[in-house]
């Protein structure tokens, strides 16, 4: 059986923990918050999208920069866990 890190169970702990006090995402989020314009060429948050820490998202109109390398799963938009992303603008 292969072994989680630490800091991936803190990541997981941290977005369950979010779904669970937010409750569940709109049903647009799975495109991105409702396809919103891209903006300065700064791709969507998209589910099965993967980003590195530091790299900016868009979502719902604001730009996110993203704190934890992951893969984009639906439950784990930007305004919905705090412990991967940041709101740039």
């Amino acid at each position: 059986m292969k072994r989680i890190s630490t800091s991936a169970t803190a990541v997981l702990a941290a977005a369950v923990l979010g779904a669970l006090l937010y409750g569940a995402p709109p049903a647009a989020a799975e495109t991105g918050g409702g396809g919103t314009a891209q903006v300065a060429g700064i791709p969507e948050w998209q589910v099965g999208h993967r980003c590195a820490a530091g790299d900016l998202i868009v979502y719902g109109g604001h730009v996110y920069r993203c704190l934890v390398s992951h893969v984009f799963v639906m439950g784990w938009e930007p305004p919905n866990t705090p412990a991967l992303w940041r709101l740039v603008k």
